[in-house]
């Protein structure tokens, strides 16, 4: 049975995010109480300067003598413990003999060293003058003091007053205590204009807050641009948050051009810092770039940062990682991790990963088999709209059917498909509840309502309902052949492009119509000429295998390469193994190894089993890359743990022998008839598309419409 792993990993499109704006992200909403700290104009000349013992005691004799600048450079001393021990109690004592003397910087380090004790009294009483003198600090720390009612009870309108003195004169850290306390109170236009102020004094904090007031529209308009030199300012001297966002700017391109390098360098920064959306915007942006080793590590970081993100993105993080451990791509394949991740995604909500724990109980990868998990976990991400999974759940019902799978309760099947052909449009779940009804498949066999609704399905455009009608019609002369044959051909000749790559799948298998190879390449040719990346692996390999039309190599080539470079994983896997089958023959096609390694390495990277047996080789050769056994052979085991024969042959010689040489692979072109061993292509299919499968009814290969789902997508 094909399943179907899900591998989407969070949808980037829409509407411009702002999740990286204080709006949404509340650990950005830095603005707590700011603790007073020794510092500022009362410190003298450089904190770091080492005093000689003999220095000090010639400060001391001057300091003991009524100098006092002496008093308080001794004070200051033996607080801080240079050129002598520390002695806060001698400290206190020469800083208030200073003080005596009107040393305003005396006073002031005073009543902060008594405000970080929490004595707020005996600060009050050395802070209190310089303040009604003017002095900016002063004024900030006694604005404080009332603000926060450590005088007793809280005035906040004295201590507004003071913070509002000591924010006129430029007192930086007044200008940011009322930025924050406007905020607070919604009075973002006054809060803006202070903060502007502290920002255009340089202040890092300010810096970051206005950015962020320009994004989000506070107190001014919503501007990018302006915004943008101030996050700039603030991450080159190294904030992290707004490394992050001017980041995000870049990648973005919000009030500056887009530039992914500088996304990278500023988003990096921060992640290492620790900043939790950061990694995860780091991880998903290498894993777009297909640098899986970076993904897998920066994705990592952010499941195990103490800063956890949102669960939905916390979620995609792990589902992600899920896919990397499932595919081996940035680590060593392992379906066990997989499923760990998995399930850690789904508790986060993530249904793509509920989707895919499904499918590895269901294919008994990295757990146990089991149908019955594996539909209870189906069927829930189905019942909140996945539908990936309802495919799936589709997919399992239809092969029980005729495989006779004892697992499988028939009347839980008929149930659930009968509520879901009725309740949704989809034609194929018409067929499936229409052929339940038939062969009489968990309900009483009732053939009239079965016919019923494989009509309704053929009319909707259902290629398998329409073949099971036509074989009827072959055995009951009183049964008109279906004319959906017809209805699609209509359709192609006025230029629909999906018609036309299906009436050229009904020629080529001689479905409601008799077989006609000519007229299946002119129908091919016309959706493969519009761009449908499908229609052009046909054609190519229609002109490669002579189907139709005279061989033609350059021709097959040049359309597998329009349809690879769309992300076709068949033709990128088709073009690596006709290079290996040609690379020796005097008339082979012209496929450089440097392509070839290319496009087989995008088809490795969407999974392709064939393509890594081939891959592995290319790598032991050093065919179109730089020999690399050891690279070689990580792809040859991953080959080979999926059935490869070549892969596991050149294994077991390497195991023998330290002198093995490499074998070179032998394999065919997929086409038609072989399709299934081939896995699906990434992109979903547009609606009404079809692909090749095998038909249970028949046993032959054919298209059908978008089902059922195949190999690991």
């Amino acid at each position: 049975m094909p399943s179907k792993i899900s591998k989407k990993n969070n949808n980037k499109k829409g509407k411009k995010s702002k999740k990286y704006s204080r709006k949404t992200n509340k650990k950005y909403n830095n603005r707590k109480s700011r603790k007073l700290q020794r510092g500022g104009s009362n410190i003298p000349s450089n904190e770091q300067e080492i005093i000689t013992p003999s220095q000090f005691a010639y400060t001391l004799s001057k300091a003991n003598s009524g100098l006092a600048d002496a008093q308080f450079s001794i004070g200051f001393f033996y607080l801080i413990g240079r050129g002598t021990e520390k002695n806060e109690e001698e400290g206190l004592r020469y800083l208030k003999m200073a003080s005596d003397q009107g040393d305003i910087n005396a006073t002031l380090l005073l009543g902060k060293q008594y405000y970080n004790k929490r004595n707020y009294s005996e600060a009050f009483k050395f802070i209190e003058q310089p303040a009604d003198d003017g002095n900016a600090e002063a004024q900030y720390v006694i604005g404080m003091m009332y603000k926060e009612g450590q005088l007793g009870n809280e005035n906040e309108e004295e201590g507004l007053k003071y913070l509002k003195l000591a924010a006129d004169q430029g007192y930086t850290k007044a200008q940011m205590y009322l930025g924050d306390y406007y905020y607070e109170i919604k009075n973002y236009i006054e809060s803006f204009k202070l903060y502007k102020k502290a920002a255009d004094n340089d202040n890092t904090e300010a810096q970051f807050n206005i950015g962020n007031m320009y994004l989000n529209g506070e107190g001014t308009n919503e501007n990018y641009k302006e915004a943008f030199p101030y996050f700039k300012k603030a991450a080159d001297k190294e904030h992290p948050d707004s490394q992050f966002i001017i980041g995000m700017m870049y990648y973005k391109g919000d009030g500056t051009a887009q530039n992914e390098v500088e996304a990278l360098k500023y988003l990096e920064k921060a992640a290492i810092k620790g900043i939790s959306h950061a990694q995860y915007e780091v991880g998903y942006i290498y894993h777009l770039k297909k640098n899986y080793v970076k993904s897998f590590k920066y994705l990592n970081l952010v499941i195990n940062n103490e800063s956890k993100l949102d669960p939905t993105t916390e979620g995609n993080a792990y589902n992600i990682l899920g896919n990397m451990c499932y595919y081996g791509r940035g680590t060593p394949q392992s379906f066990s991790e997989a499923f760990k991740y998995y399930t850690n995604a789904r508790l986060k909500g993530n249904l793509d990963a509920e989707c895919n724990l499904g499918m590895m109980y269901y294919d008994g990868k990295g757990t146990k088999k089991d149908i019955s998990k594996a539909l209870d976990h189906l069927k829930s991400a189905a019942s909140k709209g996945h539908k990936l999974s309802q495919e799936n759940i589709n997919s399992i019902y239809f092969n029980g059917m005729f495989s006779d799978d004892k697992e499988i309760n028939r009347e839980e099947a008929f149930k659930y498909i009968e509520i879901i052909a009725n309740k949704n449009n989809n034609f194929f779940e018409k067929f499936l509840l229409g052929m339940m009804y038939h062969k009489g498949y968990g309900v009483s066999q009732d053939k009239n309502k079965g016919l019923d609704y494989l009509n309704t399905a053929s009319k909707g455009g259902n290629e398998k309902a329409t073949y099971f009608l036509d074989s009827l019609a072959k055995k009951n002369t009183n049964q008109k052949p279906n004319n959906t044959f017809d209805n699609i051909k209509k359709a192609a000749d006025n230029g629909d492009i999906i018609s036309q790559y299906n009436v050229a799948t009904m020629y080529y298998q001689g479905n409601g119509t008799l077989i006609n190879k000519e007229e299946a390449l002119k129908y091919f040719k016309k959706a493969a000429d519009k761009g449908d990346s499908d229609a052009q692996f046909e054609l190519g390999m229609m002109y490669y295998q002579a189907i139709g039309t005279p061989i033609n190599k350059e021709e097959a080539l040049k359309y597998f390469k329009m349809a690879a470079e769309q992300g076709n994983v068949l033709s990128q896997s088709s073009i690596g193994v006709i290079y290996t089958n040609e690379k020796k023959d005097k008339d082979r096609v012209n496929i450089t190894p440097e392509e070839a390694f290319k496009y087989t390495k995008m088809a490795v990277e969407q999974g392709n089993v064939e393509a890594q047996g081939i891959l592995g080789f290319m790598y032991i050769d050093g065919d179109g890359v730089e020999k690399n056994i050891n690279e070689g052979v990580k792809y040859l085991q991953i080959a080979a743990n999926e059935g490869d024969k070549e892969a596991k042959k050149y294994l077991k010689e390497i195991a023998n022998t330290k002198n093995a040489k490499p074998v070179v692979q032998s394999v065919k072109p997929v086409t038609p008839s072989n399709a299934k061993q081939a896995p699906a292509k990434q992109a979903p299919a547009q609606p009404g598309k079809v692909r090749w499968v095998k038909n249970l009814l028949t046993g032959k290969m054919e298209k059908v419409i978008n089902y059922p789902p195949t190999s690991i997508a």
